[in-house]
């Protein structure tokens, strides 16, 4: 089980929380996302960009560094309608040069944050989250 530690905020809006797992304290951050914010990488429909293998869930670059610096090994994403969640190392998605998993896209210009989208097949999928 899952201890809710704290909410993550971005301007107005909760962006997700840090739990602790209690059997060792193991923290953890999860995203809190719909399904339909799988990003698509331009495809017309989350389908088409899974069989491309575009798919993937994108986090804004601050909230990764702040992660980081805090010391969290593992994160995530979780669909707080149906409780699935995608679950990855944090390390996987800061990964540099040639070997990174992660690609980066600047929405700056439409008022956005850079954000890393790291690719469904990356993630560990858990069906159903008791938190």
């Amino acid at each position: 089980m899952f201890q809710l530690e704290k909410i993550v905020k971005k301007k107005r809006r909760n962006y997700g929380a840090i739990y602790t797992r209690e059997s060792d304290g193991e923290r953890i951050y999860l995203a809190w996302r719909k399904h339909n914010e799988i990003y698509r990488c331009g495809h017309d429909s989350i389908s088409d960009a899974m069989r491309a293998g575009k798919a993937g869930w994108a986090i804004d670059d601050e909230t990764l560094l702040n992660l980081r610096a805090t010391g969290i090994r593992f994160m995530g994403v979780l669909m707080r309608e149906s409780q699935e969640a995608w679950i990855t190392r944090l390390e996987t998605f800061m990964l540099r040069g040639p070997g990174r998993l992660w690609y980066f896209h600047d929405h700056t210009a439409r008022g956005g944050t850079p954000q890393r989208v790291l690719p469904l097949q990356h993630f560990l999928y858990v069906p159903r989250v008791r938190l």
